[in-house]
Order: C-alpha cells, then sequence, then structure tokens
C-alpha cells in the first residue's frame, strides 16, 4: 500500500479526520511525492487522501484486534490488508468466474455477411434485382459495380455492424435474412446499391486473455471494497476542502 510511506503525524493544516485521528495536509503532501518518485506522477491530493484515510481505517482495525497503538501505522494497516488477503486469496478462478459472469449478460449485436453492388442509375439497379429474382448469382453482376473497393472483393463488405453504413444501408440489412437481396434499389449519394446478406451472426464477445488485465483490476477493486467498506461505512470521517476525492467522495460512502 503506498499510503505506508507516509507514517509521520506532523502537526499543520488538515486534509482529513478518521474517528478523530487527524491527517495532515503535510502527510498528503509526503504521500503525493513519494508516488512521484515511484512512477513519475504526482498523486492528486484528494486520491493520497483518500489513500492515508484507507490505511488509518486499516490501522485502527489493527488497534482494536490488540495490535500496539503506538506501532507504525502503515504497518498496523499493513498487518490487517495481509490478514485479508490470506483469508480471501485471489485467483485466476475468480478471474474466469467475472469473465462468464460478463460475456452473460453482455448485450450483443448481430453482424451480417454482405455483398454490395453500386450503379449510377436507378433503371440499372432495378435490371440486376430482376436478375437476381429470376435465379442469376449475385457474383454475376460484380462487375457492373461502380465501387471500386469491393469490386476487388467480389462485392462483399464483409462482416458488417449495420449501424455503421448510411440510413438506407442501416435500415434494409436487418430486414433481410441470410440468401436474400434487396428488392428495391437504395439511394446513394453516388449512385443506387443492391446489396444481399450472405450470412448472419451474432457479434463475438472478446477472448478472455484481451480482458484479462481489465478483469483483474475490476475484480481486485470489489475484492478491496469487501475489506474497506465495513470499516468505512462505520467510521466518522471528515474531509476538508481541497482534499475531497472527485471519485469516491468518502464524505457520503455508498
Amino acid at each position: 500500500m503506498a499510503a505506508a510511506a507516509c507514517t509521520a503525524l506532523a502537526a499543520g493544516p488538515l486534509a482529513a479526520k478518521v474517528n478523530g485521528v487527524e491527517i495532515t495536509a503535510e502527510q498528503v503532501e509526503a504521500l503525493s511525492n513519494y508516488g512521484a518518485r515511484q512512477t513519475g506522477f504526482k498523486l492528486k491530493p484528494g486520491y493520497a487522501t483518500e489513500q492515508l484515510i484507507y490505511r488509518e481505517l486499516l490501522a485502527q482495525e489493527a488497534i482494536r484486534k490488540g495490535a500496539d497503538k503506538n506501532a507504525d501505522r502503515g504497518e498496523l494497516a499493513s498487518s490487517i490488508y495481509q490478514a485479508y488477503a490470506a483469508a480471501h486469496p485471489l485467483g485466476e478462478e475468480d478471474l474466469k468466474k467475472e469473465y462468464a459472469r460478463l460475456k452473460a449478460e453482455a448485450p450483443r449485436k448481430m453482424e451480417y455477411l454482405v455483398s454490395f453492388i453500386l450503379v449510377k442509375t436507378d433503371a440499372e439497379a432495378k435490371t440486376i434485382i430482376a436478375g437476381l429474382d429470376a435465379g442469376k448469382p449475385f457474383s454475376s453482376f460484380v462487375a457492373r459495380s461502380i465501387d471500386e473497393n469491393s469490386k476487388r472483393e467480389g462485392g462483399s463488405l464483409g462482416w458488417t455492424d449495420p449501424a455503421s453504413l448510411s440510413r438506407s444501408y442501416a435500415y434494409a440489412i436487418p430486414q433481410l435474412k441470410a440468401g436474400a437481396h434487396s428488392k428495391a434499389p437504395l439511394v446513394e449519394s453516388f449512385g443506387y446499391g443492391v446489396i444481399k446478406v450472405e450470412d448472419t451472426r451474432q457479434e463475438s464477445f472478446p477472448a478472455y486473455a484481451e480482458l484479462r488485465d481489465g478483469l483483474m483490476e475490476q475484480v481486485k477493486t470489489r475484492w478491496q471494497e469487501g475489506l474497506f467498506k465495513p470499516l468505512r461505512d462505520k467510521a466518522a470521517i471528515e474531509v476538508f476542502e481541497g482534499y475531497e476525492n472527485k471519485v469516491i467522495d468518502l464524505r457520503n460512502p455508498k
């Protein structure tokens, strides 16, 4: 815990109080400077104050359990943190459970494998549609397309989220089942389009390996909350102006 680096109880302006125990502005500055030496980035006052509040909560818990009240606050806090870690080990299975939960709850969009032909006139597009209605393969018309990019790919736009396309395509594509083509020309800025939905699938969820680091942060935050929240909820905490954490306001914990 970074807050263990700041142990002196110096007199001066106050940043916070925890059950009547003062945390000084000087302590906050010392921890901020320690962070700068360790990482190259100086901790913001609100964040440094929050860390010192957490340290004090743990130190007071250690004293409540019989530790020497005159011992180093950082060592007292560390003893409680380590005991909690031993009693509540955090491992790979916890991350995999969180991954499974997120995967099950995540909204999954539909993706469409779309082929596309763009021609200059409405009449030309209708001729292609008539040919498709008669059973001719979509590929037999791709050479007529004026869109060189898709033409090089045989007319394929690849797997596509309709929302990323123009309004006419975004509306038309989800109306088509796999194997179906548009029954009317789609008006585009540069011409008239004909599309075919080759296949559909549900949007894939990122692999576990891609999300593992983020999962660790998320799970560890919740794991730490299991230690800090009971102590914080029953503590009298006062944070003075200029030392509030804008992300978590410890004066009004939720």
